[in-house]
């Protein structure tokens, strides 16, 4: 069944505009408005004693625009591309104090800090929390349970609750996601992410006093393990806007042409929230569509569509009317992700079954996930997860999926560590048992057909070649990263989000080697990201709120 409406799509405010081209997001589609911008701010960061502080961060902030840059070896840095105005300009590094400055711009400024050495727990990572606990059964359950919906941030933030109340408070984390998206079960459309019983919450609640109740320690310098920034980083510009929404803004993807970034709401502090933002790079509008029902999760199609799902319903939004159609399925549909987008025009949704849709029939069709074999503590771990006594096979969601240049289609089997191939034609599955992994949230194909994903709890970046079904895994300079979500680049490289280690991570196939990328916020989340045609990053921070932008200063226009 299919329903057209239209939808109102208002212009925001002027005062946004001004503020877009103060953050360097307007103009030509490559540069950031260079050339209409007239003041830059240079310096050098030292430390107390005289050394050049390489890898230091520079931020320059004019209201709820920031752009952030690195100090490079010998301790200098450069903003340029500064709308003449007030800003706050804060620079800080790893173990450093964090100073702050104000001036108003009007030209070429030179700002040069001195920082001392100081320890602050509040400005780490989740990956450096994670690296100074011992390896142990608890400390694999806290990440595999602790580490899904959000990184330790929210729970470091919360140390020295008493063991009663982390115990509450894991219980209402089930029930706060369900009130979140209005309706019990969760997830639009599918079941809850988690749902602890009294003994689990339980369970957790005496690790969680362990390791951050009233008593528990703080982590040193010295048992911290934090990787340096590397040279090709240290390239990089960081530019963020804070939405004027308050409300958490869960995904973006730029589509394929670099006109337009779109973006989705994922409930807000008075409410749930029922929009999908457009920000239009060429002239720096943000225009909002109004649905009927809540979509956190999206995808661009190649002919200018936006596909979104939400409370049991398939929307196909127009990318330059505004206007929207909703299809109602007859069976449960899950989420709609990056990639899910075939030869044909069909759109793929991943979640309790894999969905197709084809809008030229606006027909459904639902495969199912198989039953797998699974290590039963590896299942157990996992919050909400029950095993019935003497149970070996288990069912499984698909967080993501992706298609190849055959129409496979490739999706994670999210909480039993299994990579599945679905051949549409046949209908058959294959499915793929990856070592040592209790959870895989994202996955992308490369332009060679090699299938990527993350080992979240595991820490490493894997790749399944299609061929022969031998599976390889990487691990990248922080120990405990966890990745989200990869993307292919049009080089092939892979570039993925860090939950845990607070960083986007470019990985490069032919030399293996890992590129970290530090986020503004030391515990920033992303979850989900998207590359346009230059080779730029765009994410959204799911806890601060703000749309960002990564160049990574070697980006090339194709």
């Amino acid at each position: 069944m299919m329903e057209r409406r239209k939808s109102s799509f208002p212009a925001m405010p002027i005062l946004l505009l001004e503020s877009l081209i103060a953050l360097g997001l307007l103009g030509q589609p490559l540069r950031f408005a260079m050339a209409a911008s007239a003041a830059s701010i240079t310096g050098v960061v030292k430390d107390n004693s005289g050394k050049a502080l390489r890898g230091a961060r520079i931020t320059a902030t004019s209201g709820p625009e920031s752009i952030s840059r690195f100090a490079d070896q010998a301790g200098r840095y450069k903003i340029n591309g500064l709308k003449p105005g007030n800003y706050q300009v804060t620079a800080t590094g790893w173990g450093f104090e964090q100073k702050r400055d104000n001036r108003e711009l009007s030209g070429d400024v030179e700002m040069s800090f001195t920082l001392a050495p100081q320890w602050n727990v509040s400005r780490l990572s989740t990956a450096d929390w994670l690296s100074a606990l011992p390896e142990n059964e608890e400390t694999l359950t806290l990440r595999a349970s602790c580490i899904r919906c959000h990184n330790l941030s929210y729970v470091f933030r919360r140390k020295g609750l008493t063991a009663p109340m982390w115990t509450n408070l894991v219980q209402y984390m089930g029930e706060f996601g369900d009130l979140l998206r209005g309706k019990p079960g969760g997830i639009p459309g599918g079941a809850s992410m988690f749902r602890a019983t009294p003994e689990m919450a339980a369970k957790m609640g005496s690790i969680l006093v362990k390791y951050f109740g009233p008593n528990s320690p703080v982590p040193t310098r010295d048992q911290v393990r934090h990787p340096n920034i590397s040279d090709a980083a240290l390239r990089s510009t960081f530019r963020e806007y804070k939405a004027p929404a308050r409300a958490y803004i869960h995904s973006v993807m730029p589509d394929s042409d670099g006109k337009y970034v779109w973006f989705t709401y994922f409930g807000q502090v008075s409410g749930k929230n029922e929009k999908l933002g457009r920000f239009e790079i060429a002239t720096g509008e943000i225009r909002e569509i109004q649905l009927p029902s809540e979509a956190s999760t999206m995808q661009v199609s190649k002919n200018a569509r936006v596909w979104v799902a939400g409370d049991g319903k398939l929307y196909q939004v127009d990318a330059r009317t505004g206007e929207y159609s909703e299809y109602t399925p007859p069976m449960r549909i899950g989420r709609t992700m990056g990639e899910g987008e075939d030869s044909a025009g069909n759109i793929w949704l991943s979640g309790d079954t894999i969905v197709k849709f084809d809008p030229r029939t606006a027909k459904f069709e639902e495969f199912q996930i198989p039953k797998v074999s699974t290590p039963a503590e590896d299942y157990e771990r996992n919050l909400g997860n029950v095993r019935a006594e003497g149970q070996k096979e288990f069912w499984s969601r698909s967080y993501a999926l992706a298609v190849d240049s055959k129409d496979n289609i490739w999706y994670t089997a999210y909480d039993v560590g299994h990579i599945a191939r679905l051949d549409p034609k046949t209908k058959e599955t294959k499915m793929y048992r990856v070592p040592d992994a209790i959870m895989i949230k994202g996955i992308t194909v490369g332009p060679d057909d090699t299938v990527w994903f993350g080992n979240f709890v595991h820490g490493t970046l894997g790749k399944l070649d299609p061929n022969t079904g031998q599976i390889e895994q990487y691990r990248p300079p922080t120990r405990y990263a966890e990745f989200y979500t990869p993307v292919a680049d049009k080089k092939g490289n892979i570039w993925l989000s860090d939950f845990a280690g607070s960083q986007m991570t470019r990985f490069n196939p032919a030399t293996k080697e890992f590129t970290e990328y530090p986020l503004p916020a030391p515990d920033g989340m992303v979850r989900f990201f998207g590359l346009d045609p230059q080779g730029r990053v765009w994410y959204v921070d799911f806890d601060t709120g703000k749309i960002g932008v990564l160049d990574p200063g070697d980006t090339v226009a194709p």
